[in-house]
């Protein structure tokens, strides 16, 4: 069961103490001890804030405030911002075939547009499923040779028949961006992103050293901490190769919408669900009577899960260094007790 001592100190932390039934759905949804930090947010009031567990396996440092975890798939909404923003400087058309941008993709790949990458429609094959991939995971690789690979491979569907989750569009998307911006992708972000914004605790694990004050990933294994199995962040770049903090998250998700960064209507574009509840980049559903802007991630030894409601200025982040812990899970019923007060 969940550390009681977890719940005690997430109910002092708050300056509304959680209800029983909020604890209860609490234990429900996170039935191991967690490791990681939480932050729940209504607009500027900090409702929650939880930091604890292993920084490192050995136990020390503990996790902190200033802890900075891989946030996996949570990086796609980044990557598609960035195509968003050279679409508003006029440099891409996201209704453009992916072809007229990258001159060396297969024929076939004239009947995906743009958009397509960033709404998991575009039917490509995922990356992680190609047989390279545990040797990309292991040794490394670069972007070229990524697109090299998934250019080989028939698509697995015809562009726009069908929705399906995975990790290529994003990558094809990162691909997309350092072809036309001549800069790498993580120096694109910084510029057109994470500076504006004032993300300090963000940035990419593709090709630099990782970060001091990542933490280590873990696995529960016999009832023992164990580090998970390794992978090479360069491989998943585009898709799941950023790191970032609770801070930064809460900074970086409620910037959508901010007209500063992009015009009203492509936030709108962003914001409409065009397929299975995606829309560019985010997944936009009704949840507790709410409009819901969120993402998931989950990668070895990591999970994150990132949600806001704006129309009640309730933010909800979920970083944990521990992997196979029910991140959505435990957000959404934060989300809950959060929009119930």
């Amino acid at each position: 069961m969940i550390n009681r001592r977890f719940l005690l100190a997430a109910a002092a932390a708050s300056p509304c103490a959680l209800s029983m039934g909020a604890v209860a759905r609490v234990q429900e949804a996170e039935p191991r001890p967690f490791s990681g930090s939480i932050l729940v947010k209504r607009r500027d009031e900090v409702l929650l804030r939880r930091d604890q567990g292993p920084a490192r396996l050995g136990g020390d440092p503990r996790i902190d405030r200033d802890a900075q975890f891989k946030i996996a798939s949570i990086s796609k909404t980044f990557t598609a911002t960035a195509v968003l923003c050279l679409s508003n400087q006029g440099r891409i058309d996201l209704d453009a075939p992916v072809t007229h941008y990258l001159r060396d993709a297969p024929d076939s790949w004239a009947a995906i547009p743009v958009r397509r990458l960033l709404n998991h429609s575009h039917g490509i094959r995922d990356i992680i499923s190609l047989e390279a991939f545990p040797r990309l995971a292991a040794e490394g690789t670069s972007l070229p040779e990524v697109l090299a690979l998934l250019y080989a491979e028939p698509l697995r569907a015809a562009p726009g028949s069908e929705f399906r989750y995975g990790n290529s569009g994003a990558v094809v998307a990162a691909g997309l961006i350092e072809r036309l911006a001549g800069l790498p992708y993580e120096a694109v972000l910084e510029r057109s992103l994470l500076s504006p914004l004032g993300l300090t605790s963000t940035g990419g694990l593709g090709l630099a050293d990782p970060p001091p004050r990542l933490v280590d990933g873990l696995v529960l294994a016999e009832g023992r901490l164990a580090s998970a199995r390794p992978l090479n962040m360069s491989v998943t770049r585009g898709a799941g190769s950023l790191y970032s903090g609770s801070d930064d998250l809460h900074r970086w998700v409620a910037a959508v919408g901010d007209e500063h960064l992009l015009p009203a209507e492509v936030w709108r574009q962003v914001l409409t669900p065009e397929v299975n509840e995606f829309g560019l980049g985010w997944m936009v559903r009704e949840m507790f009577g709410q409009r819901e802007i969120g993402h998931l991630g989950d990668i070895n030894g990591f999970g994150s899960w990132l949600a806001r409601y704006p129309e009640a200025g309730v933010t909800v982040s979920i970083l944990t260094n521990l992997e196979g812990t029910r991140v959505r899970d435990l957000g959404r019923r934060y989300a809950e007790w959060a929009l119930s007060l």
